[in-house]
């Protein structure tokens, strides 16, 4: 995690994602799935 943004950021063979807030209320994720790939 990035310390100075609080970002996770994890990249996949599929493409990745990035993780905003996390925590026991709510979790944030943006998804990006690669052109012609699947999850």
């Amino acid at each position: 995690m990035d310390p100075r943004t609080n970002i996770y950021e994890e990249k996949r063979p599929w493409g990745g994602f990035r993780r905003y807030t996390h925590n026991q209320l709510s979790t944030v994720k943006i998804i990006t799935v690669n052109p012609g790939d699947i999850l």
